[in-house]
């Protein structure tokens, strides 16, 4: 009987969680169990995704290519009229829509429900404004980087998926890959000037999955690193 009292109290223990809409963040209150289903109902939700999008076939490469095209054709970006909304990264798949750091947030989410680590770079030659942002995908003992926003895949000289150590290298694959493009009113590759900077972590990616993130809350409140 105390096993079970201890299990409810806990189910029932008050939580919150947050969202932002149009920029502004407020917090809801549930239930810590509702919070928990929540978040496996999230996390196997985006496992269907990942593997309905990628397919079960072919190599990493061909997997993340159809990530690549399939969140350009269809995440869009935010229609006149619709709110900007900020919550776990399976409702920007829900809407079909998001802002240009979410879109390149829904590749990296798919890559990282295949199996292969992945962040966002947000670029700017304003550092107070990112108006490139990357996806860079772990692919084998490489990152490669697409820019899903702009629809640019960048490739080196030998026609293989530039790494981002390739970019950060040879600033003349950015330059051969945009062309003219334009963003921001300036010419795409200024905003590569503080790529050099850029330390890759796919902590926060990794964290949307049910077991890293678990692992995270084990160690963060029960040793507190």
């Amino acid at each position: 009987m105390l096993a079970i009292a201890t299990l409810i109290l806990v189910a029932r223990w008050p939580v919150t969680t947050s969202e932002g809409v149009n920029f502004h963040v407020s917090l809801k209150k549930l239930t810590l169990l509702e919070k928990a289903v929540a978040f496996v109902d999230r996390d196997l939700e985006m496992c269907r995704l990942a593997k309905e999008i990628a397919g079960d076939d072919g190599v990493p490469e061909q997997r993340l290519l159809r990530m690549y095209q399939w969140v350009t054709e269809n995440i869009h970006s935010v229609p006149p009229g619709l709110p900007v909304v900020d919550n776990h990264v399976l409702y920007i798949f829900v809407r079909r829509y998001g802002t240009i750091d979410q879109r390149a947030e829904a590749m990296a989410a798919l890559a990282s429900y295949d199996g292969m680590p992945a962040l966002t770079i947000g670029l700017g030659k304003d550092p107070n404004r990112r108006p490139v942002q990357l996806t860079a995908v772990q692919l084998g003992n490489r990152i490669v980087v697409f820019d899903v926003n702009n629809r640019l895949v960048f490739r080196a000289a030998s026609g293989q998926l530039a790494s981002l150590a390739d970019l950060q290298s040879d600033p003349s694959i950015v330059e051969k890959t945009a062309g003219g493009l334009m963003v921001d009113g300036l010419p795409y590759p200024q905003h590569f000037r503080n790529l050099r900077d850029v330390s890759p972590s796919f902590a926060r990616m990794e964290e949307q999955r049910f077991w890293p993130r678990m692992k995270h809350e084990i160690v963060k409140r029960f040793i507190g690193t």
